[in-house]
């Protein structure tokens, strides 16, 4: 879904981003600000843990 995100003609009402990297967390920032419901999934114990 990557670079398709971008050309999206509507929104989705929920989505799962698997990754809690700096693109992970930015990309489920800026699509809770556009009104989605977001949940990330990470199996390390803290978000950007790098």
């Amino acid at each position: 879904m990557n670079e398709n995100v971008f050309k999206m003609k509507t929104l989705p009402k929920d989505l799962i981003v698997v990754g809690a990297g700096a693109i992970g967390i930015e990309l489920s920032q800026a699509f809770n600000r556009l009104g989605v419901q977001v949940k990330i999934v990470e199996r390390a114990e803290r978000i950007l843990s790098k």
